[in-house]
Formats: C-alpha cells, sequence, structure tokens
C-alpha cells in the first residue's frame, strides 16, 4: 500500500517538517505532546508491549562515560565534588532516552539490535521531556557554584549536555525518580500511561518476527497504534516505512 503523504501536513503543523519517518504513516503526536522513539531488541520490545511497561535507565550504567560529568573545573578537589554529584544524583534518579526520529540507521545498528530490533514510538507531554544540547567544550563550574549547591538551572543544564558525537541521537529524555518506579531486584520500571503513550510499533528491516502478526497482538492489547515494517532505503541513506507493511488511515478518517 502506497504512503499516504496528506499526512505530512499534520505533522508539520504540529510543529515538525514532515519528513519524519513516520509522517507518511500515521497521525502526529496530540497538541502538548511529541511522538519519541525507544528502540530495543524484538524480544524487550514485545515483552514491554505486553506488559506495558519500559525498564528505565541508570545515569551510571549509559553508554556515554560523561553522563552527568559535562561539568569541569580548575581544582582537583572541585572534581571530586561533581563526581560525588553524579553518585548521589544516580541513586534516586532513572531516566528514559528517546529520539525524535527513527530514520538513522546508525541508531538502529546500535540500540535496535543492529535492525533486527524494534523501535517503539510513544506520545510524551512535552512538559516532561527534556532536549538534550550537544557540545565540544565542557561545562565550567567554580567553588561558590559547588558551595552554595546547584541551582535548578545549572542542574537540568548537567542533565541534557553530552558531548556532540552523540549528537546523531537527536535525544529527548524523561527523567525518573526512582522512588515513583516500580521495582523488580535491580531493575526499575515505569508503565504506560497518560505520559507514556504507546503510538506505534516498527520492526527493524531485518526483524524476523511476522508484522501482521506483531500488529494482531498490538491491536489486541492497545487501542490506536500504528504497526509497520522498516526497510532501507532506496535513494538515501535512510530507513524508511516498508510500504507494503503499513494500513494508513483513508484521508477521510482523518
Amino acid at each position: 500500500m502506497p504512503l499516504n503523504n496528506d499526512l505530512r501536513r499534520f505533522w508539520r503543523e504540529a510543529g515538525g517538517t514532515g519528513e519524519e519517518g513516520s509522517a507518511a504513516v500515521c497521525m502526529p503526536a496530540p497538541a502538548g505532546c511529541s511522538r519519541v522513539y525507544y528502540l530495543t531488541s524484538a524480544e524487550y520490545a514485545t515483552s514491554n508491549v505486553v506488559f506495558r511497561r519500559l525498564k528505565v535507565a541508570r545515569f551510571s550504567e549509559l553508554n556515554d562515560p560523561f553522563e552527568l560529568l559535562a561539568p569541569t573545573a580548575t581544582q582537583k578537589r572541585l572534581h571530586l565534588e561533581i563526581r560525588k554529584y553524579r553518585e548521589n544524583f544516580d541513586v534516586e534518579n532513572g531516566l528514559l532516552c528517546f529520539s525524535s526520529d527513527w530514520i538513522d540507521p546508525v541508531l538502529w545498528s546500535h540500540y535496535g539490535a543492529q535492525h533486527h530490533g524494534i523501535c517503539l514510538g510513544f506520545n510524551v507531554p512535552n512538559a516532561a521531556l527534556r532536549n538534550v544540547n550537544y557540545q565540544t567544550d565542557r561545562m565550567m563550574i567554580d567553588t561558590p557554584t559547588i558551595a552554595g549547591g546547584l541551582d535548578a538551572a545549572f542542574a537540568d543544564a548537567i542533565l541534557r549536555t553530552k558531548f556532540e558525537s552523540w549528537k546523531y541521537e537527536k535525544e529527548k529524555r524523561m527523567l525518573v525518580p526512582l522512588s515513583k518506579a516500580t521495582r523488580e531486584g535491580r531493575l526499575f520500571f515505569v508503565s504506560f500511561d497518560g505520559e507514556l503513550a504507546l503510538a506505534e510499533v516498527i520492526l527493524g528491516p531485518l526483524c524476523s518476527l511476522n508484522v501482521k502478526e506483531v500488529r494482531a497482538v498490538v491491536e489486541r492489547l492497545h487501542k490506536e497504534v500504528t504497526t509497520f515494517q522498516a526497510r532501507l532505503a532506496f535513494n538515501t541513506f535512510h530507513v524508511v516505512p516498508k510500504e507494503s507493511t503499513v494500513h494508513v488511515a483513508p484521508p477521510e478518517s482523518i
């Protein structure tokens, strides 16, 4: 089935470009929300769909060793205080890491089980998301800032600052106080709810699961979720919808 390019205007009206990976497949997130994407293995993704939850990531276990260590200082003592701040913050907080789109093949290679995995698209309130800033230089911190405690703006900047080499991720993150998550052993989970509403299930280009069978499971457990498979583009270095797996709503129902 061909894609529905008429849908692209809705993504543009929602503040996007209309060239997002799903822009000709389904409607964008509702007003006040963003559509964000979570890539993982097929096994974990199907478990997430069935149990209606996502695992909370821990700052100390993320791929970037500089998480929460963006600040630097001229004094060794301050470096130690920065690391102590990270340790304390990690004890009480986790996060959910999303991308603003799913078309970059490097995302699938790193997070989508080398294109064998699945991407889950969610509608998340904008107020719950933090855009990551990518930069080449570390943030300078001084003695008065440390001694007086970090103000909210600086603490937020630490949470959102990463080295520019991570820019391909186009990351948006949701901070999760661990006190509000469900703990199972060493792991923490958050349930799908009003702030984490499943909207899309995208099988990777090499995912071996049957898209029709996955769609049947998704539709049985979740309402108004679009399920389709991706493929490698013919004319660009992008991952794009596989047209034969897309069920596009007719214009009269939009």
